[in-house]
């Protein structure tokens, strides 16, 4: 499961506006956030120019202001990748802007982009765009998660209206948290299932998964999980994401 780096590029927030602008392209892919700050005209062409000295002094645009060819090609993948699996979470000693990442794979290529929190819940914080292995694309996003045990208790599956009920459900779900966050999967366009995690001090981690099997009553599985598990499921949503799509 190793994530191997061929190359990797790190952006501010407005150099990846900068430059998506420059490509033409439309808003940024989930979960990957950059807040726009209106500015008058003569704010704007200040600013953008700041900007792009900024990527001509990085080596990310060159004299004539053309992007690259990896670094428009990395950028390109994110944007209708045939699968991709994303991240989102939150430390509780952090603040509310959450943790970031994106794994893309289009043929023989796959690209992680990782970003860093921002100043509020609205704004992302520094983008690293990376090339990666094609077989990488779990393991890309699991390594992006602090590595914490499994919890210690059992979990369980129940019928999600009583699940709070159930002793074994409430007393995990309603622990204190030291992070928690979400893992979701795309095959082209479509959206597969979501995992919830959480991490309770002195114990270690959950999962949390909500599910509704055919016409019957929506499932909560609450279940202890490691960083292995967690590459587990995003395989097996991506394999029923795909099959769903067939």
């Amino acid at each position: 499961m190793n994530a191997t780096t061929t190359r990797d590029w790190s952006l501010t927030p407005e150099q990846l506006a900068q430059l998506w602008d420059r490509m033409g392209l439309d808003v940024l892919p989930y979960p990957i956030q950059v807040r726009r700050v209106g500015l008058t005209d003569a704010e704007a062409q200040v600013a953008g120019e700041r900007i792009r000295a900024g990527l001509r002094a990085a080596g990310l645009l060159d004299p004539r202001g053309r992007i690259g060819a990896d670094l428009e090609s990395a950028l390109r993948q994110l944007t209708a990748p045939e699968a991709a699996v994303d991240s989102v979470w939150l430390d509780a000693r952090g603040g509310e802007s959450p943790h970031r990442a994106l794994a893309v794979r289009t043929g023989r290529r796959a690209v992680l982009a990782v970003q860093a929190p921002g100043r509020d819940k609205l704004t992302g914080g520094q983008v690293t765009v990376r090339d990666i292995g094609v077989s990488a694309l779990l393991d890309a996003v699991v390594r992006t998660l602090p590595p914490v045990p499994p919890g210690r208790r059992p979990g369980g599956r129940w019928p999600a209206e009583q699940a709070r009920r159930h002793p074994g459900y409430s007393e995990v779900v309603h622990a204190p948290r030291a992070r928690a966050g979400q893992l979701g999967v795309r095959v082209d366009r479509r959206r597969g299932p979501v995992l919830s995690w959480f991490d309770v001090p002195g114990d270690g981690r959950y999962g949390l998964v909500r599910t509704a099997p055919g016409a019957g009553p929506d499932w909560a599985h609450l279940f202890p999980v490691d960083p292995a598990g967690l590459h587990r499921w995003l395989g097996t949503a991506l394999e029923r994401t795909r099959t769903d799509l067939a």
